[in-house]
């Protein structure tokens, strides 16, 4: 990161430094080479106005760092600048979601998931009970394909052979199928890592595991919307939860751009 940013600062002090006349007044901007640079190369660059070298560099800063020390002048163009903004972005972004929005992530499913194993357990009505059972499989869905050793719980044994296989579904990404768990067509390509989400096992998990939380409820279904509201009303009670959600939710805005559907600050006034 350290090398990117002075790359990028290296390119724009280049690209903006005036050149100074003898008595400290603004001159033309001419050709200044260094002593390592040829006198044939000098040369062609003072006839023709630039010199192609036949050689490899094996990043953008290496190349610009050898010309740096050799006194080769830098010609910077807007796309450089643009790329090295990215790369410098997407830097920031891998560092942000390994280091706070992963664990974060799954600090949030873990509190989630002990406070629906007690709603689950106590006196409530038959429908709340089921849709917390669902909201759990999610959840747990969610854990796995980060990576926890989490235990199958008995309220989800009668479950097993559907969880195993929306594991299986998700890890696949083939194509589209109907969820086992769910009970809709999901399109699996979606899982499919892609961009930086290659680089590592653990960017695949948390990818994966976002893409299977970002999977929504079908408010139309009596059940679904109920696990909704079950959601929204946890969040609503739970002060740390709240907190934990708003922190993950900022970022993903900040990075992605705001939903565009509904979620708990859309439900919230409403239940």
């Amino acid at each position: 990161m350290k090398k990117i940013l002075q790359c990028f600062l290296l390119c724009f002090a280049v690209a903006t430094l005036p050149v100074l006349g003898t008595e400290g007044t603004v001159g033309e901007v001419g050709p200044v080479f260094g002593p390592e640079v040829p006198q044939a190369v000098q040369r062609e660059i003072a006839q023709y106005g630039f010199r192609i070298i036949n050689k490899t560099y094996s990043s953008f800063f290496s190349l610009y760092d050898a010309n740096y020390h050799a006194g080769i002048p830098q010609f910077i163009t807007t796309d450089c600048v643009l790329y090295l903004s990215h790369v410098a972005v997407s830097a920031s972004i891998r560092a942000l979601e390994l280091g706070y929005m992963s664990p974060t992530l799954h600090g949030f499913l873990r509190r989630f998931w002990a406070l629906g194993k007690q709603a689950h357990e106590q006196e409530i009505p038959d429908n709340q009970k089921a849709a917390w059972k669902a909201i759990l499989a999610r959840i747990y869905v969610a854990c796995k394909l980060l990576g926890d050793d989490l235990p199958l719980p008995a309220i989800l044994e009668d479950q097993a052979h559907q969880i195993g296989e929306e594991l299986r579904l998700i890890r696949d990404a083939q194509g589209p199928d109907t969820s086992p768990l769910l009970g809709y067509p999901v399109d699996y390509v979606q899982f499919k890592p892609r961009g930086h989400y290659t680089i590592s096992e653990e960017f695949t998990r948390y990818f994966q595991a976002v893409k299977w939380l970002s999977l929504p409820f079908r408010l139309l279904d009596h059940d679904e919307a109920l696990q909704a509201i079950l959601l929204t009303r946890a969040l609503i009670a739970d002060e740390e939860l709240r907190a934990q959600w708003s922190s993950l939710d900022a970022l993903v805005s900040f990075i992605a751009g705001p939903p565009d559907d509904l979620d708990f600050s859309s439900l919230g006034p409403l239940v």
